[in-house]
């Protein structure tokens, strides 16, 4: 157990390292080619930034793996919850309220409390403050923890990322008491492009040859104030998920927030083990319920977080987080993206219905999506 505990708290740690280590996947819009400000203004200017409470989702790719989360951090009351998402399935949640911990490991079905743990790093605590990083390799070939030093640390420059100013910095890391064949693997290079308005990083990189983990922000939104649910750590502890989760989420209405919403097909209710949400106008479901019951097969790529449906000559391609869909040969942008909310792949209703050939109709005083096939 002592084991599992440390590989718990070792994923974890890693999670909480959102602020501090990624790598790039989109390029962001260059403003200028040369950056007007030195380094240490650049720096100072995101460290002043307002702290407000923010929601963001995130990908993260580590080669071959894909992680999805879903972050709700309030920096003013010190509280955060994180949830994991790999392979289409919940597998952590950390949720932090005042200096006390927890974190569920779904995979396990075990809680674990950390009163220990360091506060979330804000901001403030920003990547440039540690000048020096121990690093434990692993490596049969060093016998002891091995210090990585700042080679040099610069400021590229103001770039737009998702639609937000951002200010983008580089650091460069060595070994230099390793051997160069250790060095030639392990040194590496890190981007970080901060939120110039909150001081979020949005974006991160960290390349080197024995790694290139990629962090990308795909969602971010401020929040005027989260509800007591979302940091409840008594029901993190137990493994329940938040009660109506998506209602603590910017931009989602839960079902049941003004009815409970039913999808119908031919006259026949449809039961969700996740039940319908509401993104931003748009009506979600459960993205196997929906194509099986309109008689349509689906192969899941667990690498690319992506499905492939069909029924009969009709192909129809999603992926997660991402609005760019295809039904056979035509490309389709969907207002919003196939997501994962309470360990669900949740993907708009009407598109899948359409794609499919069916009619779909929004019965507002039954909060009811119709849908006919045929």
């Amino acid at each position: 157990m002592n084991r599992t505990n440390r590989k718990i708290k070792k994923v974890a740690a890693a999670c909480l390292g959102v602020l501090f280590f990624g790598a790039l996947i989109l390029p962001g819009k260059m403003h200028a080619a040369t950056p007007a400000k030195t380094l240490e203004e650049a720096m100072k200017e995101i460290q002043a930034a307002k702290p407000v409470p923010v929601y963001y989702e995130e990908t993260e790719t580590n080669g071959p793996k894909i992680r999805v989360s879903k972050t709700w951090y309030d920096p003013i009351e010190g509280s955060y919850r994180r949830e994991d998402v790999q392979d289409g399935k919940l597998e952590l949640v950390i949720a932090q309220k005042k200096g006390s911990s927890v974190i569920y490991d779904f995979g396990l079905k075990q809680a674990y409390k950390d009163e220990d743990r360091p506060p979330y790093p804000s901001r403030e605590a920003s990547v440039w403050d540690e000048l020096t990083n121990e690093v434990d390799t692993n490596d049969p070939k060093i016998d002891k923890t091995t210090i990585a030093t700042l080679k040099e640390h610069l400021f590229v420059g103001e770039e737009e990322i998702i639609g937000r100013p951002t200010y983008h910095f580089q650091r460069f890391w060595t070994f230099d008491a390793a051997s160069e064949e250790f060095r030639k693997e392990y040194d590496r290079k890190e981007d970080f492009w901060f939120d110039k308005e909150t001081g979020t990083l949005l974006k991160s990189r960290r390349h080197a040859q024995s790694a290139d983990i990629t962090k990308e922000i795909t969602k971010f939104e401020k929040v005027a104030k989260f509800p007591d649910q979302v940091f409840d750590l008594a029901k993190v502890e137990k493994g329940l998920l938040m009660e109506q989760a998506p209602l603590s989420q910017p931009g989602i209405a839960a079902a049941g927030e003004s009815g409970v919403i039913q999808v119908k097909i031919n006259g026949t209710a449809l039961d969700f083990e996740q039940p319908p949400v509401v993104v931003e106008g748009n009506t979600l479901v459960p993205l196997r319920a929906i194509f099986e019951k309109l008689g349509a097969s689906i192969d899941w790529n667990e690498k690319n977080q992506s499905v492939l449906a069909k029924k009969g000559q009709t192909e129809i391609r999603l992926r997660i987080g991402s609005k760019q869909a295809s039904v056979g040969d035509s490309n389709k942008t969907l207002e919003v993206p196939a997501q994962i909310i309470n360990g669900s792949t949740m993907v708009p209703v009407r598109f899948v219905s359409e794609a499919l050939g069916a009619n779909v109709k929004w019965d507002a005083a039954a909060q009811t999506v119709v849908i006919t096939t045929g």
